[in-house]
């Protein structure tokens, strides 16, 4: 009977009676767990690489489908307003983007147009949120010094938001760009990068604004044809030709259970609705392969999935969400079917919370011959790691793939055997923690201590601070077992504390801190904040807007903030002062000058990100 609802959870309407008989006996209860990941893979990347909202749902109904066959309970989509206006602790929340179709045509000498490009056959082509037009624009390089009506032509480099935002502010129509900036590019064994275009997710404003700038993505070598044709000719013509729908829409969030025997969760996020196979369809294909290897036998926590769009939705879902399930801990699993140098980045490993989660990931990394790197903060799907939030999150990242960010992310690059490697060490990894007792704790005691001196420690951290920090993550292994138990773990953990104090048995060097005035250590004594958000910050809403904020605006950017201003919130819980905080980052080797700080607290004070106690 499990077996048959497994199945049947998976179908799909077919053409022919012989095509469900084949996907009823030869479906994904068959398959091999590559041959899963595969698919699975396939099936989002088929959907997402379009990465329009109307993909996003039809994605959305994909992965639902799949965590039913696969035995989840659950199972739902959630929806947030979306509109490019409402934001949750400083990320927007973009709106609906629904492109129908974009071509951009060279305009030959005797008036025959050929298509350069077009969003229906390279997708990536286009730039996101690009808005709807109908332009026959002369090209111009960056640096004409008149811009207006004209496309920009870029073939040196990859564009940036502010980049693009100076030159609609001169009057530029549209921006193209050909430029491909990475250390694979001219490589031998990458010369298919020549005719690969840039992903760019994040250089057409997805907020309000004046006009409908647009841009489109070229390869290389399409970049090269047309500056030499300006060389040649001095005056080339484009036509670009955009259908695009922009407006207020819903971000989804979409989830799913395998139930334990206790109300305690595990926790695994990945990010859809981006175009790549790899970054990040591999992602979510893993994370559901862990959840197919360990369904139909009982576990002591429950193991708990939630697919987003990067970031944004899960941050939507902290603010609409405030009683969370009881996360123990978690893995965010992001770019895991390639890498040729097979290093991932792993974090978060934050002093405000430090945990036990990032040594226990080190240790199923290094026994699967891979190295890492570990990190502070990031902005990524680990926002539960929030000290208010405290659950032991962990991502897992590799970077190191040719193809990150461009239309070449495609099933075709994909590495079968590296895929399978991370796939196993993610089921390794939950699978020890899905059970984890007293037995796995003392485990992950020694794989803290195995792994502290691979730590990045900062070059101005106190050893004092280092050694309470890997004190605290030690400690934290309690929350592994219930509590009746903790009194007995508690006393099998004082080896370790021991050996813990023995790494940082030297006395502490004298500090050469900035001179605080007076003024300035008085009031941040007298305020203690606390923080009025959950998950991590950015400065997305204020990026373009620098000029209100001078005495800050040398922090802001997109996408997140900066790690001593993450650190910052996390302690500010209202068990210390303002000045408390600022000392606290010192000893870990965040030296923050104290009129930045003390802005910024006025600033996130007056923006509400933070509340006073």
């Amino acid at each position: 009977f499990k077996l048959r609802w497994r199945i049947a959870g998976n179908l799909e309407p077919c053409a022919c009676a012989g095509l469900v008989v084949y996907k009823v006996f030869f479906g994904e209860a068959f398959m091999t767990d590559l041959d899963f990941l595969l698919s699975v893979t396939g099936r989002i990347y088929e959907s997402d690489h379009w990465y329009s909202y109307d993909s996003m749902f039809e994605t959305a109904r994909r992965v639902e489908t799949i965590m039913r066959s696969i035995g989840m309970t659950e199972v739902k989509t959630l929806r947030f307003p979306s509109d490019g206006v409402t934001d949750h602790g400083g990320w927007i929340m973009p709106p609906g983007w629904n492109p129908q179709s974009a071509e951009l045509e060279l305009i030959l000498p005797g008036g025959e147009k050929e298509v350069i490009c077009s969003y229906l056959q390279t997708p990536c082509s286009l730039m996101l949120y690009s808005r709807s037009n109908d332009v026959t624009a002369e090209l111009a390089l960056p640096d004409d010094p008149c811009l207006e009506g004209k496309l920009v032509l870029v073939t040196d480099h990859e564009v940036s938001m502010p980049e693009n935002m100076g030159y609609f502010s001169r009057g530029a129509a549209g921006v193209l760009c050909s430029g491909l900036q990475d250390e694979f590019v001219g490589k031998i064994g990458q010369e298919h990068l020549q005719d690969a275009c840039k992903w760019y997710n994040y250089a057409i404003p997805f907020w309000p604004v004046e006009g409908a700038p647009f841009g489109f993505s070229l390869s290389p070598r399409q970049g090269e044809r047309l500056r030499t044709l300006m060389k040649n000719s001095g005056r080339v013509l484009m036509h670009a030709r955009i259908e695009a729908e922009v407006k207020p829409g819903e971000i989804p969030l979409i989830t799913g259970l395998l139930p334990g025997e206790t109300c305690e969760e595990i926790l695994m996020t990945g990010h859809l609705f981006e175009q790549g196979a790899n970054d990040n369809a591999s992602g979510v294909a893993e994370a559901l392969a862990v959840a197919r290897s360990l369904a139909g036998r009982k576990h002591k926590r429950g193991l708990r999935l939630m697919f987003t769009h990067e970031v944004k939705s899960l941050q939507a879902y902290l603010a609409a969400v405030p009683d969370q399930p009881p996360f123990v801990t978690g893995l965010n699993a992001d770019m895991v079917a390639v890498s040729q140098n097979r290093h991932a980045f792993i974090g978060p490993s934050s002093a405000p919370y430090p945990n036990y989660a990032s040594a226990v990931l080190a240790h199923f990394l290094v026994r699967h011959g891979c190295t890492f790197s570990m990190s502070d903060t990031g902005g990524m799907d680990t926002m539960h790691n929030d000290p208010f939030l405290k659950a032991a999150m962990v991502y897992m990242e590799f970077l190191d793939d040719p193809d990150y960010h461009k239309s070449t992310d495609s099933m075709e690059r994909l590495d079968p055997s590296f895929f399978l490697r991370t796939y196993e060490i993610s089921r390794e990894f939950v699978a020890f923690l899905l059970d984890a007792g007293k037995k796995e704790a003392l485990q992950a005691a020694q794989f803290i201590l195995d792994h502290e001196s691979l730590q990045p420690h900062p070059a101005n951290e106190l050893p004092s601070f280092a050694r309470d920090v890997l004190l605290r993550r030690i400690d934290s292994v309690l929350d592994l077992v219930p509590p009746e138990e903790k009194a007995e773990l508690s006393a099998a953990l004082e080896p370790f504390r021991i050996k813990a104090a023995q790494l940082y048995a030297v006395p502490d060097p004298v500090q050469k801190l900035p001179e605080i005035p007076a003024d300035i250590a008085s009031e941040l004594a007298a305020t203690v904040p606390v923080k009025n958000f959950r998950g991590l910050f950015s400065f997305e809403k204020y990026w373009f807007r620098k000029e209100e904020f001078p005495d800050i605006a040398s922090e802001i950017n997109g996408w997140h903030a900066g790690a001593w201003i993450e650190l910052a919130f996390m302690w500010s819980d209202g068990s210390r002062n303002a000045l408390e905080i600022w000392q606290l980052l010192a000893k870990y080797g965040r030296i923050v000058e104290p009129e930045l700080f003390y802005n910024m607290m006025k600033f996130m004070l007056h923006e509400g990100f933070l509340v006073l106690r």
